[in-house]
């Protein structure tokens, strides 16, 4: 596992719980839930959106990462 961060999430391995109040069941993230829990911006999160490293779903207007994705970017696995 991972060093953590100043969140307290960890830098690599599955993706970081983003909230003790969201169920672990969660098939996908907002951005904001995604740029907290690993400590980034949501601009950077959209770069890598944008670069293809993260893929994302868009629905209506909202846009969602999905934990497989998170987990790859991060370098694990489900």
């Amino acid at each position: 596992m991972g060093t953590p961060n100043k969140k307290g999430a960890a830098r690599q391995g599955t993706p970081p719980k983003v909230s003790s109040t969201h169920d672990d069941s969660r098939m996908a993230f907002s951005m904001r839930e995604v740029a907290d829990a690993i400590g980034m911006s949501e601009r950077s999160i959209w770069s890598l959106i944008a670069s293809g490293r993260l893929r994302a779903i868009k629905l209506g207007r909202s846009v969602r990462i999905p934990r497989e994705s998170l987990a790859e970017l991060l370098g694990g696995a489900k």
